[in-house]
């Protein structure tokens, strides 16, 4: 899960508390009841920004503040391709073919789309995907016999003909 942001009230403290007090990041790390690995992380931005102490009157907004330490945020998001859904459905129903498969196949055939955990979580949400057990409504419990499934997956190798 990603870290949350620090409020800009906390955050301007954080600024006040380095330029102004002159305090290590360990004290303000301190003072703030946050990490100091969050606070080096947060005086680097500023550093990048070129952020001087006290702020600019045109940095009072928190919204330009934000845009200024987050640029990654003010980029507009980039569409990734998308994989032919319908292709990868068909092949997770063959045997042997697993998603870490066909993510890596659809990596190479469009560089630059979905990372593995997105892609799993695209596959779930596509239509055609059998919900996972997890996924189902409480009420809608599968029965379930002892040995039942052993059974099945130990004679689908069996199946073969011996001579």
């Amino acid at each position: 899960m990603a870290a949350q942001r620090l409020s800009m009230r906390k955050l301007r403290e954080l600024f006040r508390l380095r330029f102004e007090a002159k305090l290590t990041t360990r004290a303000i790390a301190a003072s703030l009841g946050i990490g100091n690995g969050t606070v080096c992380d947060y005086l680097g931005r500023a550093r990048v920004a070129k952020l001087t102490w006290p702020l600019p009157p045109e940095l009072d907004d928190d919204a330009a503040l934000t845009a200024l330490l987050f640029p990654e945020d003010a980029k507009a998001l980039t569409e990734r391709p998308e994989p032919d859904w319908a292709h990868v459905h068909a092949e997770l129903k063959k045997k042997g073919v697993t998603k870490l498969l066909l993510w890596q196949e659809c990596l190479e055939a469009v560089p630059g789309g979905y990372q593995y955990s997105r892609f799993c979580e695209r596959v779930r949400a596509e239509p055609g995907v059998r919900a996972r057990a997890a996924d189902r409504a409480p009420g809608a419990r599968p029965s379930h016999r002892a040995g039942v499934h052993r059974r099945k997956a130990q004679a689908a190798h069996l199946k073969q003909a011996h001579d």
